[in-house]
């Protein structure tokens, strides 16, 4: 793997290949460029699911109820590497992360999206 490019994001084809184009997160929404996001789920012993209200200063859904955790994954980045990087008050070096599948989709007003959904059991 090359070392992680913090605040460029890989550029992908429809197939979710890298292109070489690495691109800061602004462009790749504003070009609606494909690239790789994380969502993680957290769920409790009840297999209740963690939800967060988003910022009011994203540049999409303000204010909305969101999953547990959504990030970008950086140039070069593994996803588990992302998903430990986000803010989660937690030590994310033993968390137990179980890859579901992949998705991909069009962010209404926004750019298209290979997504990575993850899920974490506490």
């Amino acid at each position: 793997m090359v070392n992680p490019v913090s605040n460029l994001i890989d550029v992908l084809t429809t197939s979710g290949l890298r292109t070489g184009e690495l691109l800061p997160r602004s462009e790749i929404h504003r070009l609606g460029k494909y690239h790789r996001a994380v969502h993680l789920y957290v769920f409790n012993s009840k297999n209740e699911v963690l939800l967060q209200r988003r910022s009011l200063s994203v540049d999409h859904f303000l204010g909305l109820y969101s999953i547990s955790v959504t990030g970008h994954v950086n140039a070069g980045e593994f996803s588990a590497n992302a998903v430990r990087r986000e803010e989660l008050g937690i030590n994310s070096a033993e968390l137990r992360i179980d890859f579901l599948f992949y998705s991909l989709y069009v962010v209404i007003g926004g750019p298209v999206l290979v997504q990575v959904v993850i899920k974490l059991l506490l």
